[in-house]
């Protein structure tokens, strides 16, 4: 379930009066309220273990605050360039906003394996 962010006190605040264990997620200017211990990350982790592979065979790109968890799972994680601020700071590289960023990633996996995104990370 979602809201705008704007609402973040009077949703506390009925979570706090129902006795509700929520988390609650920005996602730019929404308000992600999701059951406790739930995530992109732990559902990330529950397809891997599905799947028999680890974090490491994982290409992540992201853009908002409810990214920031599943790629720190992510064996090679990405901002996009218009990712909210303290997101790409914390990333391998930025790529081009929104889809032609996945589109430019998706190519790299293509053309080289990643080559270049890891050769571009060490300087």
């Amino acid at each position: 379930m979602s809201t705008a962010r704007a609402h973040e006190q009077t949703v506390r605040t009925c979570m706090r009066d129902l006795g509700l264990k929520c988390a609650l997620i920005f996602n730019r200017d929404a308000l992600m309220i999701l059951p406790a211990g739930v995530n992109k990350a732990t559902g990330l982790d529950a397809a891997l273990a599905h799947l028999s592979l680890t974090r490491q065979h994982v290409v992540g790109i992201g853009d908002a605050e409810n990214d920031d968890e599943s790629l720190r799972h992510c064996g090679c994680a990405v901002a996009v360039a218009n990712a909210v601020p303290g997101l790409s700071e914390r990333r391998l590289r930025d790529v081009e906003a929104e889809g032609a960023g996945v589109i430019e990633i998706a190519q790299q996996l293509l053309d080289d394996d990643l080559a270049r995104i890891r050769t571009s990370s060490r300087r």
